[in-house]
């Protein structure tokens, strides 16, 4: 059976998925529709064959963060084979073959007791980034709060304290909401950035089918005491490239990415935040940023 969802105004179908997946799938149930009323960005067919042939490094990843998932690429049979683990050290994989133009994929079957809905969320999120890339979209890490009808977005490597400064923001700041706290969508729509929620939010069950327009971002940093300012350009890029999802190796992605990141460039804000984990942070933040006299 082929189910359809739409997050970020983007519409996808999975098909082949048993109802014992999407027991556990629960975060799709607020982007499920119907009837697709838009073309759809992908189609992932679970428990399909993969092609077969030999395969050809295309990007090996190193992951600075401890407990990360692990996503190899190889060049196959016309596309990209994707090797999934959850971490480094682990000894399960997933496969997962991908067309050359990013419509098309089929995953692999997989232990359910093993892998739960893992590579259904991995799978699905690698092709959305890849899929959305050339359309004025970027797929996110991020946590996103918002608040007076703005999505600010904190940026940082994990035990940054993201999650932290979001709960900081909710605890101390009236009329505040988390809207994700890892996988945000941020896309260009009517010539304005908003962020939208998605199926995926890390460790943090938040999956809202809602968006906002974009604030500031806003980069984090542990420190001994609070201190914000503005970035520059070179520091804004930087931050953006860190935290968006992508395959730069592929030159129509990276040119769809590099696209987007100077577009947000121009039309949002970026902040640096020196913090500790305290309400001080989050009043300075939120004052600093909506320009709030103390």
């Amino acid at each position: 059976m082929k189910r359809f969802f739409k997050v970020a105004d983007f519409c996808f179908s999975v098909s082949g998925a048993s109802d014992t997946l999407w027991g556990l799938a629960g975060n799709y149930a607020p982007f499920a529709v119907r009837n697709p009323d838009t073309d759809i960005l992908f189609s992932l067919e679970i428990g399909g064959n993969l092609p077969e042939g030999d395969k050809l490094p295309y990007h090996k990843d190193n992951p600075d963060e401890p407990g990360a998932a692990v996503v190899d690429i190889y060049e196959q049979a016309g596309g990209l084979l994707v090797e999934l683990k959850p971490f480094s050290t682990s000894t399960q994989t997933y496969h997962m073959w991908i067309s050359s133009d990013f419509r098309t994929a089929v995953l692999k079957e997989w232990n359910m007791q093993e892998g739960g809905r893992f590579p259904l969320d991995n799978a699905a999120m690698i092709l959305f980034a890849m899929a959305s890339a050339t359309r004025n979209t970027l797929a996110m890490h991020a946590s996103v709060t918002v608040c007076e009808g703005l999505g600010f977005l904190f940026l940082g490597k994990s035990g940054t304290g993201k999650s932290t400064h979001s709960r900081l923001w909710l605890e101390n700041i009236g009329g505040c909401s988390l809207l994700n706290d890892d996988n945000p969508v941020v896309r260009f729509k009517d010539d304005r950035l908003y962020v939208y929620g998605t199926p995926w939010s890390g460790k943090t069950p938040c999956y809202k089918n809602e968006s906002a327009p974009v604030g500031a971002f806003v980069q984090l940093a542990q420190a001994p005491e609070n201190h914000i300012r503005k970035m520059s350009v070179l520091e804004s890029l930087s931050s953006l490239y860190t935290s968006s999802s992508g395959l730069r190796k592929n030159q129509e992605v990276f040119d769809g990415l590099d696209n987007t990141c100077a577009g947000i460039l121009e039309a949002v804000p970026f902040w640096h935040l020196d913090c500790l984990p305290d309400a001080a942070a989050a009043h300075l933040c939120h004052d600093s940023i909506l320009q709030k006299k103390p």
